[in-house]
This record gives structure tokens, sequence and C-alpha cells, in this order.
């Protein structure tokens, strides 16, 4: 027979949470969602982004321990201040884990000491991985006196079948204590906005720890600040500790033919609890100050013991106002959004609009002035984004529409076959002064240059004019890796950035011409070349030229040297040109 499975305390204000049944919705009931219940949060955190929005993570149980997964937007309740917010002007969003880039990592400990039904053991376990839950990766580990690795984190059953396959009997010792503190190391959870990694353990043994390498009230202790559950088989294990250790849920077993079940069971309940997280974001009404306090409670809830809200404290002194409307990628510096994109064909982008000012919920809404030219394909998750895919080489509208606040925002989309063996040269003309400093502090840069267009090197015109301003930009890939070097050289100013990667927030300035030189005059100066870089072949890596001409000659150019490469211009093959924002 298989004694039933119990919810027991996750943290320690859960301990002073009494055990009862008045929420009804549960696993045999998904379609009942009670009015009334009885909730308790188990807090993950909070974060703060620009413009100003505060995000609070957890997940909801009931006082018996149940998971809650059914709580709707209009459930949660912020109080900012004490003060408590209005959801639809606050634009209050509650997302599920199917909502974002969610994932959980299982970690399998499995007794194998001497003794066990090992083939009953594979078959359980076995089912366990083939009901393996999309956004789950699993690892599996055995133990008797050691605990040894028998697959890694994997999300394909079939691998971790094979795994489970070839597992073999272990010792006559049992080193169930030391498992399990071991393991508390083996996986990792994270709860942030670019995050969001739950993790738990699972434990079945079938007897008592015989190696006392660790304390078992210490052990206990530990698992108050984890998910984990454990399964136990036969009469020789110690329930109490299971019980105890088992802070999610334990199942003890003393039929044989009921551990398979007792497996699915675990594996059910811990897709139950990923289902009961919560990411709950609002737009907070302050600005330029430092730490506010933020509380979220749940309605209806008959329940106001530890646990029934949550509390924090976030720092809102970069929050700042932004224009009433819809803008689509707003950033810091950008605040009016984007007016013109260049997408590649069949290079997918993800836009994202966020509305302001309105009375109510936002609802957006996207579409193209040309289907013909760009689709448009809103995303899930209520992030209010979409994908635009380039059908074919043209241009269109991208207009995204705020129909509860009737707003509306659009950008020039311009699709190209190709950006191998180019990189985007932008420039902004009447921009006076002759230092780089003088075109980044000029206001419609970067957004708004008066001109773009696909150039076959890091190299501008010469004689192209005067008081302007130049950006080229574009990711190189080197075709052997090695030890490069790279030059600049411009007239008037120039500084040129390089990337580790692909990612131009990691930019660093590499060398720079603070004067002026002759048109490929790369010895003018030692600022104007940059220590020696290993680079990998094939990697992409951003690279970047600011030049501002003030009057008479003008000219910009970047070249590098490498393995069997005298210097020179950096060809055409080795380049794609950006196209960001």
């Amino acid at each position: 027979m298989k004694k039933a499975i119990f919810f027991l305390p996750v943290i320690a204000i859960l301990c002073a949470v009494q055990c009862n049944k008045s929420d009804p919705a549960g696993p045999d009931e998904p379609n009942i969602v009670p009015s009334v219940g009885t909730y308790v949060i188990l807090p993950h955190g909070v974060e703060e982004s620009l413009p100003h929005e505060v995000h609070l993570f957890c997940n909801v149980v009931d006082t018996s321990q149940a998971a809650v997964d059914y709580l709707t937007d209009d459930r949660f309740l912020i109080k900012e201040n004490e003060v408590s917010i209005d959801p639809d002007k606050a634009a209050l969003r509650v997302r599920k884990r199917d909502m974002f880039d969610y994932s959980m990592n299982t970690l399998l400990l499995l007794d194998v000491s001497e003794g066990i039904n090992l083939d009953l053991l594979k078959e359980a376990a076995g089912a366990f991985v083939n009901g393996i839950d999309p956004m789950q990766s699993i690892a599996i580990y055995v133990f008797s006196n050691t605990l040894d690795m028998v697959q890694d984190y994997s999300q394909d059953a079939g691998e971790l079948s094979d795994a489970i396959d070839g597992i073999t009997t272990g010792s006559a010792g049992r080193n169930l204590y030391g498992a399990i503190w071991r393991g508390f190391n083996l996986y990792g959870e994270a709860y942030s906005l670019g995050t969001f990694q739950q993790g738990n353990m699972v434990v079945f043994t079938t007897g008592d720890d015989t190696e006392n390498e660790k304390n078992k009230d210490e052990v206990v202790f530990t698992t108050q600040f984890t998910n984990v559950y454990t399964i136990g088989l036969g009469s020789d294990v110690d329930e109490d500790f299971l019980m105890r250790a088992g802070n999610r849920g334990y199942v003890i077993v003393t039929d044989e033919n009921e551990l398979v079940e007792a497996f699915n069971q675990t594996q059910a309940s811990i897709e139950k609890f990923a289902d009961s997280y919560y990411w709950i974001s609002y737009q907070s009404a302050v600005r330029g100050e430092g730490a506010q306090e933020v509380e979220m409670s749940i309605s209806a809830n008959a329940y106001d013991g530890p646990g029934s809200t949550m509390k924090y404290t976030f720092d809102a002194s970069q929050f700042v106002d932004v224009q009433t409307g819809i803008t689509i990628n707003w950033s810091s510096t950008r605040p009016e959004g984007l007016d013109s994109l260049i997408v590649g064909l069949n290079v997918p982008r993800t836009m994202r609009a966020m509305s302001q000012g309105g009375n109510a919920t936002p609802v957006i809404e996207w579409s193209s002035t040309n289907q013909g030219i760009m689709t448009v394909e809103p995303l899930s998750g209520g992030f209010d984004e979409a994908v635009l895919s380039g059908v074919a080489e043209g241009s269109t509208l991208l207009i995204a529409k705020d129909t509860a606040n009737d707003f509306a925002d659009t950008v020039y989309v311009q699709i190209v076959e190709s950006y191998e063996g180019f990189v985007l040269r932008e420039w902004w003309n009447d921009v006076s002064g002759v230092n780089v400093g003088d075109l980044i502090s000029e206001p419609r840069y970067p957004d708004f240059p008066d001109g773009r267009e696909f150039v076959i090197n890091i190299e501008g015109p010469t004689s192209f004019g005067d008081d302007y301003g130049t950006r080229l930009r574009g990711f190189l890939r080197p075709d052997i890796s090695g030890t490069y070097s790279f030059w600049i050289a411009s007239d008037d100013a120039s500084q040129l950035f390089f990337s580790m990667d692909e990612n131009p927030d990691l930019k660093e300035l590499i060398a720079s011409v603070d004067v002026w030189t002759n048109n490929r005059d790369y010895d003018a100066y030692p600022s104007q070349h940059s220590v020696d870089i290993e680079l990998e072949a094939g990697k992409y890596y951003y690279i970047e030229a600011l030049h501002k001409e003030g009057g008479g000659g003008d000219n910009i150019s970047v070249a590098w040297q490498g393995p069997e490469i005298d210097r020179g211009l950096i060809p055409s093959e080795n380049l794609s040109a950006w196209l960001g924002d």
C-alpha cells in the first residue's frame, strides 16, 4: 500500500500555518476556482526596470501546502508605500510560466544500496523521466555510501531513460544524509528579469542512513530553503525524517507494485507547483526617489497569518516619466522609441510596445501595412511584443495600437535581402565641432540619422562634406583563430569600439584619433593602434567606429592584421551589417 502524499513547510514562516482543506481546488478538480481561499505567498524577490516598472516573483500555496495555480490578475492587490495602486492605471500584469522563459531543474537522487530491487527502481525512475515537463531538465544521481552522477541535466527523455538503464547496484552503505546535503549544490534557482529557474530535488530511498556523515536535523533545517520531495519504499525507512525533509511532499510505499505510481504522483506535484509560480509587474507612481516599499496580498484570503503578504523595498531613484501614448522599443537613451528600422529577409526581429498614461489596462494590436513585405506575429506572455518577419525586399509601416486607450505608433521598416558582406553606415548632417563627443551630444544621435547605407568595408567616403558625424557598425567574423590587432584613421576625430561577442552593450574603446590623419594613415599616433586581441574563427564580434568631421578634408577607415593577414581594410567577406535598432 502507499500512504498519501503530505505537504509540509518550505520556509520558516510556514511553520506557523495551520493545515486545512478550506480551498477545494486541487489536482483532481482543476476547473473549480474558489471565491475564497487560504493562501500563503512564497516570495522570491523584487526587481525594478526602466522607465518605472516593479516586478514581484512568488509561488502561492494554500495552508495545506497544496499549490495554487488558478489566481488571475484581479486577485493580486498591491500597495506602494501603504497606498493601494489602481491596477488599470498601473497596468498591473500577472504572468504564468507558459508566458515567459521559465525553466526548472529537477535533481533525482536514487538509493542503489545493496538489496535494492533494481529492476523495479529502473521502471519507476523511467516512468518519471518519460513524464518530463517541456520546461524541465532532469539530472540523475545514485548513492549508496557515495554520491555519483549518472546523467547531467537533460531535457531528452530518451537520453535520461538510457542512463537509468545503465544503473547498477551499489555498496551496502547508505549515505542518505550526505547525498541530500550534497544535492543542495547540484541545482540552482534564480528569480530575475533575465532568469526564471526553479529547482527541486526528488529523493528515493529504501532505508535509513548508515554512514552518519551529516546530522539529520542539520539536513532537515537546510531543506527549509529548497523544494524537496521524498519517496520511501519499505518498512526500514525513517518516515519521520522523510516527512520533515520532504518539505514539498513525501510518499511512503509499502507495496512495491505502487512505486511507479508514487514516482508519477511526485512528478505531477512538481508540475503543479511550477504552475503556482507568478510574476506580477506594475508601473510605479514614484519618480526620482530612493528606497520605496511595496506590499502584495491576495484578495478573498481567509488566512491572515505569516505569508499572507509579501513585502519588499525597491529602488526608484532611476525611475522617469515618459510621454503619454504608445512607444515602440522604448529605451532610456531613446525615449521616443524607433522611427525606422532595417530588418533582414528571413531574419525575425522582436519588438515591444509600451503604452503609458492611459486610463485602462493597455490592449496592444500589431499590424503591417504591407503583409507581402513583412508579417507581424503578436507574442503571448503579457509583454506586448511581436515578431517581425521579412517576406520580400521593400518597405512597409509597422503599427502598434493600444485599443483600450486609443494610442498608436508607427515605425518605417525596410526589408533587405542580405546583410553578409556589408556594414551599416549612418550619418548626421549639420553637427558642429571636431570631436566625437560633439556627435554623441547631438540630440538627433543615435536615433535620427540623416542617412543610412550599406558599405563593403569599415570606411567612409573622402570629401563627403563638413560639419557631420558618422557611425559605421556591424559584425566581424574571422576565418582563422589567433591574435589580431586593429587600426583607425580619420579626419577629424574618431573612436573604434570592439566587443568580445556579438553584444554591442559589451563594446570597449580599443583605438582612437584625437585630432586628424591623412586618409588610411594608421601610424600618425600610437592611439590609433589597438592592443593584441585573441579571436576565434567563425565567431561574430560587434565592431563600431564613430567619426566627427568639422571642416576641410574628411575620411574614416578601419584596418586589421592577423594570422596570414597583412595590415589592410577588413574584407567584406569577414563583415556583416548591423540590423538592430
